[in-house]
This record gives C-alpha cells, sequence and structure tokens, in this order.
C-alpha cells in the first residue's frame, strides 16, 4: 500500500529533479535561474518530508532566499552579449554520452550487488 508522505515525496522528487535538468538545458539564463529556486524548494519540501526542520528552513533562509537572490541579480547586472541563437556541437559529446551509460551502468550493477549482498548478511 502506498502512503501520502511517499506519493509527496515522489512529486517533489520528479519536480525537483524536473527543475534542475530545466536549469542546465534552457537557453535562457534567467529561466535557469528561476528554475534553480524550483529546485531549490523541492529539496526544501524532501527535508521537511524527513522531519528535519532545521535543514528546511536553512534551505529557504540561505539558498532560496540569499543565493538565488544573488544569483539571479548577478546575472540581471551582467552584460550579456546578443548573438545569433545557434547550435554549439561539441565534438567530444560523442565520446560523453557512452562513456556516461557505461558509468551509469558499472555504478547501478554495483549498488545492486552490495545491497543485495549487504541483505543478506542482515538475515539469521
Amino acid at each position: 500500500m502506498i502512503h501520502p508522505e511517499q506519493i509527496i515525496f515522489f512529486v517533489l522528487a520528479a519536480a525537483t529533479l524536473g527543475s534542475a535538468v530545466m536549469v542546465v538545458t534552457l537557453r535562457n539564463i534567467v529561466h535557469c535561474g528561476v528554475f534553480l529556486v524550483f529546485s531549490f524548494l523541492g529539496v526544501a519540501g524532501i527535508y521537511i518530508l524527513l522531519n528535519a526542520e532545521f535543514l528546511f528552513a536553512a534551505q529557504i533562509m540561505i539558498y532560496v532566499g540569499a543565493i538565488s537572490v544573488v544569483i539571479l541579480f548577478a546575472i540581471m547586472l551582467t552584460e550579456q552579449k546578443r548573438g545569433a541563437l545557434s547550435f554549439y556541437f561539441n565534438r567530444q559529446s560523442i565520446f560523453a554520452l557512452p562513456l556516461t551509460v557505461a558509468a551509469a551502468v558499472v555504478l547501478t550493477v554495483v549498488l545492486v550487488t552490495s545491497s543485495l549482498s549487504y541483505s543478506r548478511v542482515l538475515r539469521p
């Protein structure tokens, strides 16, 4: 049976990860800063689900309140060069994708095998 806390956690986790993906994929830097705020808020929500009220308050005051405002001010006060919106292709991305997928597979296998061996140790 799924508890309401699990549903809230999955919604917050999806919102946090979705916002984080938007931060690194959008081309407009102001929009990236706004999605960074949403990502910080999602992390704060996860802290409150973990009954970590101090971390929740610190996340809200320090990251959402201070760091995000400083980042948005820095973005808006710096001179942005207005150039043609063209797609920049990096030749290294051809090699980075298979390497990243291989690293993810290796980490997943190590995590699963270590958790299985750990659960065998705990069983009487």
